[in-house]
């Protein structure tokens, strides 16, 4: 009986290093998990921030004019220095507000049309506006915007690019080739006058302006 007893004792003991060793090794196994979960979060939040710090350089730092604004209420919550330079319209005076309480829209419609887009496609890609800034010049942008999340919010950033001077040459060399179109067509000349009268009309923000031949 004697010697069963320190068999069994024996076996015990045997039996708890063996559960001690285990739990030792699972022990050594999830603290090294917890190791490369730790290495791998904080590579992925240096990533993060190079990427976030990228952005915002790329932000402030492009010629184009981009803003970014809440998507539930369209109110901006930051442009960078090319919006305010477009716009007229100080940083913290357009912050808080939106582009159409800044009346920035020349024509209703188009924001409309941009909002709608950007509610159902969660992006626009290449959409010819006309913007005023605050002192009345007009420019003609084209559009690019993405729903992005920020803070957990939905935001919308827009890209605006001056396309104005392209358009004006275009609309130049449309009226030029109207014109010469009209001088072959072999209209009287009070007929042809009148024609060429309405083509640059569309060119000059005049109303009133004569047309001469030399």
């Amino acid at each position: 009986a004697h010697l069963g007893d320190i068999s069994e004792r024996k076996r015990t003991e045997a039996e708890r290093l063996s559960l001690h060793r285990e739990l030792e090794h699972r022990v050594a196994e999830r603290t090294a998990e917890l190791g490369r979960a730790r290495r791998e979060l904080e590579a992925s939040d240096a990533r993060r921030r190079e990427s976030q710090t990228y952005f915002e350089k790329s932000f402030h730092s492009s010629p184009a004019l981009m803003s970014i604004a809440r998507a539930a209420d369209g109110k901006l919550i930051e442009v960078n220095p090319a919006f305010v330079a477009g716009s007229g319209y100080t940083r913290a005076e357009a912050l808080g507000h939106s582009t159409l309480e800044l009346g920035l829209w020349l024509h209703p419609a188009q924001r409309d049309e941009f909002l709608h887009r950007i509610r159902a496609d969660r992006m626009i890609r290449d959409l010819e506006t006309d913007f005023r800034s605050r002192h009345g010049q007009v420019r003609t942008l084209l559009l690019n915007a993405d729903v992005i999340e920020l803070g957990g919010e939905p935001c919308m950033l827009t890209v605006g690019i001056d396309i104005t001077e392209r358009r004006r040459r275009d609309q130049v060399q449309n009226a030029t080739y109207e014109i010469s179109q009209a001088v072959l067509g072999g209209d009287d000349l009070p007929a042809l006058l009148a024609r060429v009268h309405g083509i640059i009309g569309r060119l000059m923000p005049a109303r009133n302006f004569y047309v001469a031949l030399l």
